[in-house]
This record gives structure tokens, sequence and C-alpha cells, in this order.
């Protein structure tokens, strides 16, 4: 069964729990889909499994406690980090996804700006292969970075009682923001202190969008292969 299949069935038969089964479940839904490492197809499944049970286990009068014990966290901690053994090669893969989704999207953009420049300011659209090989380097780090940054604490604000959950979420939300504007600041920031080096090559809006179309292509056909995203 596809990603977005399993999501939709999900959210379907969830509506089967009780509302203390159904809070529960929920908190390692947000928990195990906020580890990006693994792929998005093996996270439903697991889910999928787990809801099942979770359901059979209702109907004979348990709570989720009594199936998944009373520390979900330590539960999934361990389901995560059997996936996770498991899933070795497919993380490396992942990265590599994300590299090809990131230069598609990030030479889409310039490739479009520089066209505009181009003719409508007249600026040159020479680009130095140094630079841009650098830029997109600390560009791909910054945006792991940040991904990172923000899953984990998404993963740090379920689980617990209601009142501390509601108030770790929102710090959660100040961190969240922060962050991703600081990401976008040193976006911005960044390239423009590396100097020009390297090969100077004509005609880069044309290349940009060129490898933007490759890129993406590839990433496409990744996912279509893996199935990270829906």
């Amino acid at each position: 069964m596809k990603t977005a299949d399993l999501i939709a069935l999900n959210n379907e038969k969830r509506k089967l729990l009780n509302d203390h089964n159904r809070i529960y479940y929920e908190d390692i839904v947000v928990y195990i889909r906020a580890h990006w490492m693994i792929s998005q197809q093996s996270q439903e499944e697991v889910l999928m499994e787990l809801l099942d049970h979770l359901i059979e286990a209702q109907k004979q009068g348990k709570q989720a406690e009594g199936v998944f014990g009373k520390d979900a966290k330590a539960y999934c901690d361990e389901l995560i980090e059997q996936m996770m053994k498991e899933k070795k090669k497919d993380a490396l893969i992942f990265l590599v996804y994300l590299a090809f989704r990131y230069i598609a999207l990030v030479f889409s953009v310039t490739g479009m700006a520089e066209l505009v420049a181009k003719y409508a300011l007249h600026r040159s659209d020479d680009i130095f292969l140094g630079k841009e090989v650098i830029n997109i380097l600390l560009g791909f780090l910054g945006v792991l970075l940040g991904v990172w940054m923000v899953f984990r604490l998404v993963r740090h604000s379920v689980f617990g009682p209601s009142l501390e959950q509601s108030r770790k979420r929102w710090k959660s939300f100040v961190h969240v923001s922060s962050l991703v504007i600081a990401v976008i600041g040193i976006g911005v920031v960044v390239p423009q202190l590396v100097p020009p080096f390297g090969v100077r090559i004509e005609g880069g809006w044309i290349i940009h969008l060129l490898f933007a179309c490759l890129a993406f292509l590839i990433s496409w056909l990744m996912n279509q292969r893996f199935h990270w995203v829906k």
C-alpha cells in the first residue's frame, strides 16, 4: 500500500479509538513521524501495525498502557532503534534525496532570478564554479541542521501530562520559528560573504535551470522507488 493510502487509512481507523487511547496513540504518531531519517513508508507501516494492535486490544477492554506500557517514549525509542538498524542504507539514500531536492529548489529560484536580472536589469549572469560548490555545501548543511533541530524540538514536545505538553509545544513553536528565521537569514547572508573563485561560466541562469530540472528528475525517481514522501 502506498504511503498516502496508509496515512488516509490510519486517519480513518483512528476514529475507532476512545479518547484516552487516541491521545496516547497520537503522541506515538507525532514522535515516530518526527524521526526524519526513517522513510515515511516504513513509519506508516509500523504506525498501522500499532494501530491495528491497539484497536484489537481495545475491543477486549484494554487501555493503551496495557498494550504498549506506561512509558510510550521508551517503547517508541526501541521501535525506532530497531528500524534504524534495519534501514541504515535507506538513511544514507535519504540524505542523497534531500541533497537533490535542495539543489532543485535553490537552482530553480536562482536561475529564475538571474534570468530576470539579466534581461530586465541588464546584469551579468556569470557564475564561478568554486563559489557555487561552496554555497551549495554550506546551504545544504544548514538545511540539514535546521531540519534536525526542528524535528528534535517536535519529539521533545510530546508525551507527559497535558499541561506540560502544552507548555512544551508552545516553547517548541517559539524555538522553531526562531530557527527558521535564523536559517533563512544565514542562507541569504553567507553566500554574499563567499568571494568569487574558480572557473568563470557564462549563461549562469541556463545552467542553474538545467541542473534544477535534472536534480528534480533524479529526486522524483528516487521518491518513486523509496516512497520517502507522499
